[in-house]
């Protein structure tokens, strides 16, 4: 065992980086739930790939597509409302599908032929040239040599594709709030990382507790929300507001430095600082075997 108290103020640091990015992750859920971000995004996506909101409205409407949510009471109210209900992901075989049936319905029991499309597609470039969604049909029907099974597979490619795209829009849209999220939980908790350390510095029974809980969290798995706010309120370090002096314009100079530095360290997320606990107390214990990779697994995702 090495001991050594460096080791453990770096313990300490990155244990409360975990509780403290649990609290936000979970706020960050909470929100996106609440807002329904995920359905909003991939409503741009699908208005972004069919280039008109009248035809990803016309999608949405279908059957296949709208048997992936929920009937509320108040469908007849739905349209006129910003909180619609939508589906927070489309299979890309349900997508092909629908599309295709929304451009040109299917025919009796063989279904719609090429021709039947590639029709349906011409009278609508005629009424409107600029018609980006029978453009890209069209062109994606031409590569297929009119084959509608290939179609429909270079339809979902197409739809894949434009997933990816939203996909990066939400995980960019997600880090945005997390960093927006720390800051406001590091100053309502009043968490200054310089304060932190220089406590840990000097107080060894601390020290050892918080390397205690940590190696106790690695082994348990890694705690709620509402379990991490119940540790960092029982943590004998200087955080919160109750022993703060002077204005406003004096506390924001004090701390500010530290504040920041913790925001940028919880925005980084839980499984970042799991991993990164796992590995400190590793060095901490001298060859301690790694922590099993099921405890990762169970971390919330951002």
């Amino acid at each position: 065992m090495l001991g050594l108290p460096v080791l453990d103020v770096a313990i300490g640091l990155v244990f409360i980086y975990l509780l403290l990015s649990l609290v936000v992750t979970a706020v960050s859920e909470l929100l996106a739930s609440w807002l329904k971000r995920r359905p909003a995004t991939l409503w741009r996506g699908v208005v972004a790939l069919l280039g008109d909101e009248m035809a990803a409205k016309a999608l949405y409407g279908h059957p296949l597509i709208k048997g992936l949510t929920g009937t509320g009471w108040f469908e007849k109210y739905r349209e006129g409302v910003p909180f619609q209900k939508r589906p927070s992901y489309i299979p890309s075989r349900t997508f092909a599908l629908a599309l295709l049936d929304s451009v040109s319905p299917v025919i009796g029991a063989g279904g719609s032929s090429a021709e039947h499309l590639r029709s349906a597609l011409m009278l609508r470039l005629s009424a409107n040239g600029d018609d980006a969604l029978a453009r890209s049909v069209s062109v994606l029907l031409e590569d297929a040599g009119g084959n509608m099974d290939r179609l429909k597979q270079n339809l979902e490619t197409w739809f894949n594709n434009a997933m990816d795209r939203v996909t990066g829009w939400y995980k960019r849209r997600t880090q945005y709030i997390l960093v927006g999220l720390s800051f406001a939980v590091t100053i309502w908790m009043n968490v200054d990382t310089v304060v932190m350390a220089k406590a840990l510095s000097m107080d060894a029974s601390t020290r050892s507790a918080l390397v205690t809980q940590a190696q106790n969290t690695l082994e348990k798995g890694t705690p709620t929300a509402q379990e991490s706010i119940a540790i960092l309120g029982g943590i004998s370090l200087p955080m919160g507001w109750e022993t703060e002096t002077g204005n406003w314009k004096d506390i924001f100079a004090r701390h500010f430095f530290g504040w920041l530095l913790t925001s940028l360290a919880i925005s980084m997320g839980a499984p970042f600082w799991f991993d990164m606990l796992a590995k400190v107390v590793s060095i901490r214990s001298a060859g301690k075997p790694p922590v099993p990779k099921q405890a990762i697994d169970k971390l919330p995702s951002n």
